[in-house]
């Protein structure tokens, strides 16, 4: 949803137009982690906390009252502008935690993938220990389960 202000300088949830997301068929991470009906979504309520942008918000809808009642008339104008900002920040907001997400899904495999090699190596070691000291069974197991670790 995205927030615009109306005419009393209140804020106003209307739907967004398909995000680039859904038109590209990239994955949305930021629609699966906040629900369209949750009452707030993680996302901004983490941000509010961390930003804690209160007092600036309570200037800007003072700045936006001021400025609708002097445009009268034409506010609808200012609305229009509203609403093409909201929809570009809410695009830019969706694209750029998608990407952190992404990313954070990169790095993370790749670290998971770095243990993988880190365990396989030791099972080696483990193995051709066990080899040299031994004939026993547990061996020919230890090198079954590292042919298996290394597909």
């Amino acid at each position: 949803m995205v927030a615009c202000v109306s005419w009393k300088g209140e804020y106003v949830v209307v739907p967004p137009s398909p995000s680039l997301a859904e038109e590209g068929g990239r994955r949305d991470y930021h629609g699966e982690a906040n629900r369209d009906d949750a009452e707030v979504h993680p996302v901004d309520a983490e941000l509010a906390r961390r930003l804690r942008h209160q007092a600036l918000g309570k200037r800007i809808r003072a700045a936006q009252r001021r400025l609708l009642d002097a445009l009268g008339e034409e506010a609808s104008r200012y609305l229009a502008l509203e609403e093409l900002l909201a929809h570009r920040a809410r695009e830019r907001e969706v694209a750029a935690f998608n990407l952190g997400y992404e990313r954070g899904r990169l790095q993370g495999r790749a670290e998971a993938s770095s243990s993988r090699r880190d365990t396989q190596r030791l099972a080696a070691q483990l193995a051709a220990e066990s080899a040299a000291h031994s004939d026993e069974p547990l061996t020919a197991l230890l090198q079954a389960a590292l042919a298996v670790a290394r597909r």
